[in-house]
């Protein structure tokens, strides 16, 4: 950084201390032994600070030199006064560190700062050279006063809302603070805050486990946050069958179906099923549901299939139907063979009815002779 040399602009900057300019620090009379101390910039949470900003250089608590920033925030030659025995004047003495302090608009008021000097030129000290170069950096975070506690929650009961007076664990000097709450696992919980004393947390369904979240306050320039361990327990849910559409078969067929079914902690699951039509028997091998009508029965028969992992249960319904189809009759009492006398009369030799069964019942009958002539 190249040094400000010219003793009218140094006079100009360090007289707005006397004409009223600058009435935050007021500094020691000139006592004929300047030492120059060029700011080279200054930034205020990492931002250029303003112009009208007033900096104020100290030996401990005595104010030996003042600067403003006017419009460039750079190169600002602050001329300092050393102190004198004989005649006695108020200054710095040679040696003591450098401190400085800087008058501000922010946060939407005027305050008084310390500065962090970072020395480009110099040691630090009064008096260290013939002058020293610094920037000059003021930082305002919010503070945590202390921890929030871990939290634990059960599973699947809903987004849980723990009251935490967030203004108890995160302040700040000057500024009004928001707060933020996020996961570092959005997958498995979502978190956020209300206001300033609510946490939700919102665990997705069927999930346990454990996941750090991250609540903290931000006071629009810098940001702090807290660690805070999430454990959800896990509860025994019940398993889950998929839901099975209605199935049709024809008469005289087998259905053959497989379960899926699923449970959230990977328990063994026992499958059974039943039904009331006693026409239809049902059982189940692992997950093969097998579905056996009687033999020439036909209609709708409603299945229930369970399951259990030995400490819930849960269970589903679905309706077989069960299409008829045209069965051929059957001779069942077969006519013996008759000898009969010619033109002997008309006689009744077997009842139809007895003879053939049509499962169907839509028998229509027909007799004939292969001696016509």
């Amino acid at each position: 950084m190249k040094r400000i040399s010219n003793p009218r602009c140094c006079f100009l900057i360090t007289s707005l201390a006397f004409t009223g300019a600058t009435a935050q620090f007021v500094p020691v009379e000139p006592t004929g032994l300047p030492y120059h101390i060029i700011v080279s910039s200054v930034l205020i949470n990492g931002v250029p600070a303003i112009e009208g900003t007033e900096i104020g250089v100290f030996d401990d608590t005595l104010c030996v030199g003042t600067g403003i920033i006017a419009e460039e925030n750079e190169n600002i030659d602050i001329v300092t006064w050393e102190g004198s025995y004989s005649p006695y004047l108020p200054g710095f003495t040679a040696g003591n560190p450098i401190n400085v302090k800087v008058y501000v608009d922010i946060y939407s008021t005027m305050l008084t700062l310390d500065a962090q000097p970072d020395f480009e030129v110099g040691s630090g000290s009064f008096g260290s050279g013939s002058y020293s170069v610094l920037g000059l950096a003021v930082s305002t975070p919010p503070v945590q006063t202390q921890d929030i506690p871990d939290i634990s929650i059960v599973e699947d009961s809903g987004p849980d809302t723990t009251l935490i007076a967030l203004n108890d664990h995160f302040t700040h000097p000057y500024g009004v603070l928001s707060f933020f709450a996020m996961s570092n696992d959005t997958s498995a919980i979502q978190a956020q805050t209300l206001g300033v004393d609510t946490l939700v947390l919102e665990p997705q369904p069927n999930w346990f486990g454990a996941v750090n979240i991250y609540v903290g306050a931000t006071d629009g320039y810098f940001n702090i946050y807290d660690t805070v361990l999430v454990t959800v327990q896990g509860v025994n849910d019940v398993p889950v069958i998929t839901g099975i559409p209605e199935q049709n078969i024809l008469e005289d067929e087998t259905l053959y179906y497989t379960i899926e079914v699923t449970d959230a902690e990977g328990d063994a699951v026992t499958l059974s099923a039943e039904t009331a039509t006693p026409e239809v028997a049902v059982s189940i091998t692992g997950t093969e549901l097998e579905a056996v009508p009687a033999v020439n029965w036909f209609g709708d028969a409603e299945i229930s299939v369970n399951a259990s992992d030995d400490e819930l249960e849960s269970s589903i319904e679905f309706i077989l139907h069960v299409q008829s189809v045209d069965d051929p009759p059957a001779v069942v009492n077969p006519v013996v063979d008759l000898a009969l006398e010619e033109d002997t009369p008309d006689t009744v030799i077997a009842d139809l009815n007895t003879v053939f069964q049509d499962i169907d019942q839509e028998l229509a009958y027909s007799a004939g002779t292969g001696n016509e002539q």
